[in-house]
């Protein structure tokens, strides 16, 4: 009697505590881009109130963070984040515990858009001296980690390499 007592006392302990996460978005073959926010959600049962969030690109693994366990995230993917084919949401309800999932199949993470624009000198409204210093300013979207600097004394016909920034 008391074997049968244990037994069905696991059983119980083992249904009624199972415990689940599912990742619901974003799911194989979404394209999320650098700089933007999305939406990561899941369902989960007998979880406790937090999760920690993952994101996975070509294998490497990133901590997004510890969440309160809504089912409900809004992720603004990192500016400097590097293209994949093989992104993945992975939620654990904590860094130890088994219970835990990712999507199924990879989404496509794509960089940040690149985009520079030239603020002074104006070629139609400023002009520079040769012979003294002169600024150079501009304004640029993403992630840049150099930035090259031409002239052209001819509407860009001959262009010379001043700096690489």
């Amino acid at each position: 009697m008391r074997h049968l007592y244990s037994l069905l006392l696991l059983i119980f302990s083992t249904v009624a505590f199972s415990q689940s996460i599912t990742v619901n978005s974003p799911s194989g073959g979404d394209t999320l881009v650098g700089g933007q926010t999305y939406s990561i959600t899941w369902t989960s049962s007998n979880i406790t109130d937090s999760v920690w969030l993952y994101y996975k690109r070509g294998g490497i693994q990133y901590t997004i963070g510890t969440v309160y366990n809504t089912g409900f995230y809004q992720w603004t993917v990192p500016l400097t984040v590097r293209a994949s084919n093989y992104g993945y949401i992975r939620i654990t309800e904590d860094k130890f515990n088994p219970a835990y999932d990712q999507n199924d199949l990879p989404f496509i993470i794509q960089e940040a858009p690149k985009s520079i624009s030239v603020t002074f000198p104006n070629s139609n409204t400023d002009t520079i001296f040769s012979g003294i210093p002169n600024s150079i300013a501009w304004n640029f979207t993403g992630v840049m980690s150099k930035v090259h600097v031409y002239i052209s004394r001819n509407g860009g016909l001959l262009i010379h390499e001043l700096a690489l920034i």
